[in-house]
This record gives structure tokens, sequence and C-alpha cells, in this order.
């Protein structure tokens, strides 16, 4: 974990320092009264600075286990508990860096999930999103990269299916072949139903054909393919075989090469795989990739998931998207947002199965899921003028609409007028090049004229010279009559390019307004039906509401790239990306504090231990008492205290197993079983949750979901997912999901609290205890126990740590049981599926369906009893389990409490000294030790001087001020500067020479 990091932006972010109100210095361990997101960021620069001091202290205790065979030997007092110190500290180290919040990006082809990740990310085109086919088949996960060797700062490792997989997916392309060719023989008196099994069956072949061809070459026909089988063809390329099953990894110090290298596996760009030197479109064989960054919003655990549908024709890799669905922290619902404009409800985006697959997980919130309606730029300004009767009715919005057309008008009449001034400029500058022609020759007459005639002249040259004065004063004026012109044009298309983009602003803010404000209201009614009475408050409760936010990455990456802005998003702020960053962090951040407080509590011990262990021996505090006379006095107490421990987590064993989401199951058999003919007599539509719908589904189709035994699956063609299984499945889950969300996601953690009551309690008495018991040796042992109380907390803290993540693992174990209702609801229907489709031959469809109907409605019963039994007995062994853990639970704080003592009393024993030579190596440890504990303990006790982005500053602006209206266009046109006149202007006070 480390620092929660701003958005990256080439303009100031407002930051601020984190302070204590008592002006003491804010630490790890006193900043719970600091708002969430400034004690995460003081919490993961803790964590940093204790894997600083961990890497240094880790090769000095190897070295000191390993040197002379030190570890086997165990001559040295206290070696064999730094043993189990170095095990502790590598557990501790694995499981912070192996903590992941899964974050899921879920949504249609052309959604706009790709260039949402990539604004994430911050990375411009680092996933790749020009091939819809590729784009949308491999599951993409991207997380925070650990390794921190050189060249290694990026990295990627691309899965390959297994050669069963691919061939079972080119044995589909030979399998539609033959499936076509039966259906160009059949003779249907329903002819239209044979032309559209034709379509479907085509749409089949041109699905998967395309994916062969991207690997085996697209000079390969249909009719080369006839003449192959699926054995042959897999055979004929080597590169292809080399691949498969295996995982390809790659690495570099910069994102965009990293990207480059990892891009043939992502899209159809065509490379070369092998040794043959054959070049191809690897996608289709690859099942997934991960990838690893360093980038801020990956720092904190949060792990992206770019998922595919569940319906994908490749069965593995749909296992692998189910997989991922099922491990989710956050689900982000993505759509344009002029699809979800004109969507009815919330439900519609989100779809049946993920909204019960979040009311079983608990996540039916704003901090479990959120609506990310992307495309907010597309707007179309003048038809919501025209037609929107809501911006209509604003004042403001009016206003500046009729103030912008006016400037249109005002800006043509300007140009009109500059342009009539430019054509009387060019008659000025002829006058007064000639008025100073004729002043020209004037002047050389008069320097010849006889005297007589000099009088006269001078006075036709005093006009000229006047005519000239006053043509090039007309001259001046128009030069600037024409720069007043300009500036004022300019101004007022300064003026109207604001306001075109504030009018933006406020039409795609009414709309975005409209549409997040009716998925929420849907949501909200949905909702509470869903809790009904229960937890009011918490149902009421601002995180109770559904997350919706508009954004616009092509936007973002123009302000980003330094481009010229989109009207109505002059600053990043506006896009909507850093408020889709932030609610990620404050999704995530009450697990992110849960992992924090528990690798600093495991890092507190860490530091406890060694602390102790390694401090100077105390000569003068010296006590006749040795090791084992104190092993023995305190054995019989931690034997004593071990079994209340236990029994006070065992106490709740009971508790926990009343709670029960199953207890209805009796009244959920018999709802299902009637319901259970109405949904399978819907199996056969082409549109089965459309209650309008009366069209049957193409033979095609049909017969590629009998092959999956039910499972999803999506029409190539219509684009159509058909789930049977989750359909069958669905009335169960309904029923179920009330008691259930009550009894695992609210009763089951809320007996973390009288738990730890109970713990406290034995807690006391066991410190309590050890103390008595030194005391009775010795008034004196009990002092340097009393002195360090404090070091045995974060025992005390582990012991609540791990209650909670039991707790948690039996409630993640109970919503695991959701994925293996439908398992076994699908294994119920796989025979049947079989058995339907050996119905062959002409006209084999009604046959099918009526079989399929009959034997759901006799074995319905039957299926949803099997399921619940399934479920019933996964919850009961996660239950069965808890007498281990609590056990574990016990024996490992009392062990640790015996480790500290052991080290707290191994500088001021006497007794069990070490040879001369153990007592030499072990001194040396400790004072290296003992540098980087006093380093560690301070840095952490310091304070440090931390800055968190102020999030207000990442929240779309609700009004657009001027002071955003900055490059909005409409450069001022260059002033004439009047150089070509130079030589009109003249010296007005001219010398007369008579």
């Amino acid at each position: 974990m480390s620092q929660l990091s701003r958005t990256e932006d080439s303009k100031p972010t407002i930051l601020k320092p984190i302070q204590s109100s008592h002006n003491e210095n804010v630490t790890w361990f006193n900043c719970e009264e600091c708002p969430v997101m400034e004690r995460l960021l003081i919490k993961e620069q803790a964590v940093i600075d204790a894997g600083v001091y961990l890497n240094e202290l880790a090769p000095l205790i190897n070295d000191a286990l390993a040197s002379n065979e030190v570890a086997k030997q165990d001559g040295i007092t206290g070696l064999a508990e730094l043993k189990d110190w170095a095990k502790e500290m590598r557990e501790a180290e694995s499981k912070h860096h192996s903590f992941e919040l899964l974050v899921g990006v879920a949504g249609s082809t052309g959604a706009g999930k790709t260039s949402l990740l990539n604004a994430l990310l911050g990375i411009h085109e680092f996933l790749p999103s020009s091939c819809e086919q590729a784009a949308t088949a491999v599951v993409c996960q991207v997380s925070w990269n650990h390794d921190m060797r050189a060249g290694f700062e990026y990295r990627a490792e691309v899965d390959f299916h297994g050669y069963a997989e691919i061939e079972q997916q080119v044995e589909t392309l030979f399998q539609a072949m033959s499936c076509l060719g039966e259906i160009e023989d059949r003779h249907d008196d329903d002819e239209d139903a044979r032309i559209q099994d034709l379509a479907e069956a085509q749409a089949v072949i041109d699905d998967v054909l395309g994916k062969v061809q991207a690997v085996w070459g697209s000079d390969l026909s249909l009719e080369d393919f006839r003449k192959m089988t699926a054995e042959n063809l897999m055979e004929s390329n080597k590169d292809v075989l080399r691949l498969l099953g295996t995982t390809k990894s790659l690495h570099d110090s910069d994102p965009e090469k990293l990207s480059r290298q990892v891009r043939p596996y992502l899209d159809s760009t065509i490379h070369n795989h092998g040794k043959e030197g054959k070049q191809f479109a690897a996608w289709p064989l690859v099942k997934q990739v991960r990838q690893f960054l360093r980038v801020d919003i990956l720092k904190n655990g949060i792990s992206l998931v770019d998922l595919p549908g569940l319906g994908d024709m490749v069965q593995s890799r749909a296992a692998v998207a189910q997989q991922f669905y099922e491990k989710l922290s956050v689900t982000i619902i993505v759509a344009p947002i002029i699809r979800a404009a004109d969507e009815v409800t919330a439900h519609s985006l989100l779809g049946d199965q993920q909204e019960l697959r979040l009311q079983m997980d608990g996540r039916y919130h704003s901090k479990g899921f959120g609506f990310v309606l992307t495309k907010s730029d597309d707007v179309n300004i003048r038809g919501q003028l025209a037609r929107s009767k809501e911006i209509q009715n604003q004042p403001e919005t009016m206003a500046i609409h009729t103030r912008s057309t006016a400037l249109v008008a005002e800006i043509k009449a300007l140009e009109n007028e500059a342009k009539f001034e430019e054509n009387a400029l060019k008659k000025k500058k002829k006058r007064t090049t000639k008025a100073k022609s004729q002043v020209d020759r004037m002047a050389k007459r008069l320097q010849k004229a006889k005297p007589r005639q000099q009088e006269a002249l001078k006075h036709e040259l005093r006009v000229l010279k006047s005519a000239k004065s006053d043509a090039i004063r007309g001259l001046k004026e128009s030069r600037k009559r024409i720069m007043d012109l300009t500036e004022q044009t300019a101004r007022k298309i300064r003026s109207r390019a604001y306001m075109e983009s504030k009018l933006a602003y406020l039409c795609t803010r009414t709309r975005n307004d409209f549409v997040q404000s009716r998925i929420q209201d849907d949501f909200r009614v949905r909702q509470k039906r869903f809790y009904g009475s229960r937890n009011i408050q918490q149902q009421e409760s601002p995180e109770r509401l559904v997350e919706v936010i508009a954004v616009s990455s092509l936007a973002f990456w123009r302000l980003k790239n330094d481009e010229s802005h989109i009207p109505g998003f002059p600053r990043e702020a506006y896009t909507g990306i850093p408020r889709a960053k932030q609610w990620l962090w404050e999704s995530t951040a009450g697990t992110r504090e849960e992992h924090l407080d528990t690798v600093l509590n495991n890092y507190s011990k860490l530091l406890n231990w060694i602390r102790q262990w390694s401090q100077d021996e105390d000569e003068e505090a010296n006590i006749v008492f040795t090791k084992q006379d104190i092993d023995e006095s305190l054995q019989t107490v931690h034997n004593n205290n071990l079994e209340p421990l236990r029994l006070e987590l065992s106490s709740f064993e009971d508790d926990i197993g009343r709670i029960d989401p199953l207890h209805n199951k009796e009244n959920i058999l018999r709802d299902c079983a009637a319901k259970v003919q109405r949904v399978i007599g819907r199996w056969h539509l082409m549109k089965p949750d459309d209650l309008t719908s009366t069209n049957a589904m193409h033979y095609m189709t049909h017969n590629a979901i009998l092959k999956r035994d039910g499972a999803s699956y999506t029409s190539p063609k219509s684009k159509i997912n058909y789930a049977w299984v989750q359909s069958l499945g669905k009335p169960m889950l309904q029923l179920l999901v009330q008691d259930w969300d009550q009894a695992m996601n609210q009763d089951l953690p809320a007996l973390l609290r009288p738990m730890m009551e109970r713990v406290e309690v034995a807690w006391h008495n066991y410190i309590r205890d050890i103390l008595y018991s030194l005391k009775a040796l010795n008034v004196d042992l009990a002092s340097p126990v009393e002195r360090s109380l404090q070091a045995f907390d974060p025992i005390k803290d582990i012991i609540r740590d791990e209650i909670r993540m039991t707790l948690d693992l039996v409630s993640k174990d109970a919503a695991s049981t959701h994925p293996r209702l439908l398992l076994s609801l699908q294994k119920s229907m796989a025979p049947i599926c079989h058995q339907a489709l050996n119905l062959i031959g002409p006209g084999c469809f009604k046959p099918r369906k009526d079989f399929i109907k009959a034997e759901g409605a006799r074995q319905g019963e039957k299926m949803f009893h099997r399921a619940l039994t399934v479920m019933e007995r996964r919850l009961r062994l996660s239950k069965q389990r808890l007498p281990e853990k609590f056990d574990k639970i016990s024996q490992k704080a009392i062990t640790a409490v015996e480790r500290h003592l052991h080290a707290l009393f191994e500088n001021i024993l006497t007794g069990d000294s070490d040879d001369v030579s153990g007592r030499d190596k072990k001194l040396k440890v400790k004072a290296e030790a003992r540098k980087l504990t006093v380093k560690w303990q301070a840095d952490w006790n310091s304070g440090k001087e931390l800055h968190v982005e102020d999030s207000t500053n990442t929240e779309t602006p609700e009004e657009f001020d001027a002071e955003d209206a900055v490059s909005l266009g409409g450069d001022s046109a260059d002033d004439d500067d009047g150089s070509d006149d130079e030589a009109m202007d003249v010296d007005d006070e001219e010398q007369d020479s008579i």
C-alpha cells in the first residue's frame, strides 16, 4: 500500500497539510479524528516507512541466521525465536502485497469502458479499443506492480488457453458449417423459419470464422475449411501450439512501450509469435491478461478489471469472467449517457443477475457499485434548446442563448463595418498618395520658379499641404476605426465563445442531472423495496444511494494533452474523471483501512519484538533468575488463560450457527416449483424476458444453448444474451435475497463488537495474571512488563483483525453459494439438454422445446431441492471450521505474548548465557538492529507533514465560473500596424524656401 495519490494535472492542485487539532504530531496511532482520506494517507505512509526498515532488517537477520549454521545450531539465545520473527515478517509482507480490491468495469461494446479505464490509469490509449471483437473477448486486469527491479517497472502476464479449449472453438466452426448444410437441405412447411435458421447459422460461422482466420490466415475460405478437420487446422501452425497452455511474461521501464508489447494480445494486431515466422493475431488464443503498473490509482490496492460478457463462445474464457464477477469489491456499470437517457430504469442498465449478485454480496449501495455514464460531451445543444422544456424553463440558460444569438448578429455587423472601412481605407491611401505627390511636384516647381511666380505657387503649395494633412488625418482615423472594430469583434467573439461553452455546460449538466436523478430515483425505489422495514436508518443514509457519474474521456484527454478543449469542459474537474477516481477511493476506503490496520498491527508486533530483543543488556538490573525460572512460572499462566480466551470466542459459535439465511427453505421450494414451468416455458422464445414477445428463437441458437447445458450464451447475430440457468435460479434467489442480506451482511458482522467486548475482559485478566505471577517470583520482574504494556496492544488488535476476517470469510463463503446454486441447477439441466439434443431430424425444434418444458416441470422441485442442499452444505462446512479457527486465533495470541516476554527478559536475566563467540555475534546483530528500530520508531512518532488532496477539488463543478473560461477560442484579428503607410507620413512643419 502507498499514499493516496493526487490527480495528475498540469495545473496546481489544491493541497492541505494534515495537522492535529491539539497541535500534536499526527501519527497512524492517533489519527482517528482525521477524515477518512487523511487517515488512509497517514497509515499508507506508515506502511511504506515500515517496509523500508523491514527491507533493511531482513538481510541483517537472515545473515545472522545463516552464518556459521547458527540457524541449525540454535546456539545463540533468542535466535530460535528470531527465525520465527523472520518468518512472520515474510508472511506479513506477502499478505500486504497480495491484497487487492477488484473493481470490475462492465458494459456493452462501444460503451466507452476502455476509454474510461485509460483515463483512470492516466495513460492515453494504454489499453486498445480499436478491435471490438478482440476488446470484448479478453479479460484484462490491471494492478499495482510490487516488482522493484530495474526494467520491470511495468509488467504483463498473458495467459493462453489450453489446447482443448481452442480445439473446442475450432470444432464449433466445423459443426456450424455442417449444421448450415443440413438447414439448406431441409424442407420445412415454414420457409421463413428455415431462412431465419440459415441466417443464425451463418452468423455463428461468421463469428467463429473471424477468430479462426485471425489465427490461421484470412486467406482460408469456407471451402478450404470443408476439406480440413479441426485437428488438421490446429496442427498447421506450430507457433500456435507452442503458445497454448502457457503464460508469456513481458516487462519494460516505460508504460507506453509495454502497451505496444501487450497490444498484439488484446487487439487484432498481426505479429510474429514464434519460430515459424508466421504472423497472426493471437487474441483469440488469450484467456486473460494481467498488467502490473505503477500509476496512482492502483497504489492503494485497487485492481481494475475490464470484464467481457459471460456469454463468450469459449467457455473457459466465460468461466474466467465469472470467477472475477464473484470476487469483485466494486462494480462499475458503464453505459453511454445517450443510451442511459433513453432507458426507463436503472435496472435496465444493471440487469437481473448483476442486481441479485450485489444484493447477495451486501454491495447493493454506493460503496458496492455505481453507474459511470460515458460520452457526456455528446450533446446536441441546439436540439436541447429547441426541445427540452426543462432547459426552456431556465431563465439563465435562455438568456445566455438569446445573448449568444444576438452576438452572432453583432459580430456580423462589426465585420461588415470593418470591411466597409477597409474599402474606405484603400481609397484614402490612394488619396493620400496623390496629395503627397502633388505637394512634392509643387515644391519642385517652387524651387525653380521665378520670383514673381513664387507668391502664387506658395499659396498653391499651402493649399496642397492642407489637403495632404486632411488626407493623412482621414487615413489615421480609418486605421483607428478599423482597430477599434477589430478589438470589439475579438471581444464579442471571446464573449460568445465563453457563452457557447457555458451554454454547452448548462445543457450538458441539465441532461446529466436529469439522467442521474432518474437512475437514482428508480434505484431508491428498488432499494427501499429490497430493504423493506429493515435498517431504515441505514437505508436512508447517503452511502445507501447509488453513485451516478457522468464523464467525458475525450474532453479529459483534450485537456491533458493541451489540445483545444471541448465546449463546456474548461477544466479536468468538468470531465467527471477526477470524481470517478475519488469515488473509487471513497468506496474502497473502509476495506483499505481495515487492511492497513491489520498490516500495521502486524508490523507493530514485529517492531516491538525486535526492539526488545535488540536492547542493550542491563548489567545493573540483572536479576538472579534464569529464563527457565520465568518460563516455568508463566507457563501455567499461559495455559490457564488460553482456555478462557478460546471459550470466549467459541461461545459465539452457537450465535453464528443460528444465523441461517435458509431458514425458510420449505416455502422457497414450494414457491420455486410453482414458477419453474412458467420460466422454462419461455426459453424457446427469441426474447424470453420480454413478456410481449412471442417469436421463437432460431434453431441454431437453441442448439448452441443446449450444447452448453443451458449456460449463458450470446447470439452472434442478434447479440441477445440467453441465460437459461440464471433465469431458472432467479426465482429462488429473489425469494432468498432479503433473508440472506439480513443474515450474512447485517447480523453476522454485528457479532464482532460483542465478541471483542468479551475478548477485552479475557485479555485484561491475562495481562493481570502475568504481572501477579512475576511479582510472586520477584517484585522487580513485573517492572519491565508494566513499562511496556502498550507493546501488547498490537497482539490484542490482531485478535480483533483475525476475528473480523474469520467472520468475513464465513460471509464470503456464503456468497460463493450463489454461483454454486447455479452450477447445481446447470448440473441438473445437463442430462435434460443432452436428451433433447438426441431428438434430431426435420422439425426437431418443437419436440426439443416440449421435452425440456415437460422435464423441467417434472424435475423442477428436485432440482431446486438439490441446489438448496448444496447451499446448505457450503454454509455448514464454513461454520464447522470456526472452532479450529478460533483455536488458532487464541493460540497465536498466547504464543505472541510468550515470545514478547522472552525478548523482554532476554537482557536482564542471568544464566543460560551464550558462549563468547555466540555472544559477540549476538551483540553485533543486536547493535545493528537497534539502530534501525530506533529510526523506525522515530519515523512513526514523527508525524511527518503529509499532504492530501482537497477532495472538493475533484467534484464536478455545479457552476460555470468566468475564471474557467480560459482559451475559449476567438483569437483577435492581427492589428494593422500601418507599416505599409509609413511613406505617407510627412513633416507638416516643412520649412518654406523662398
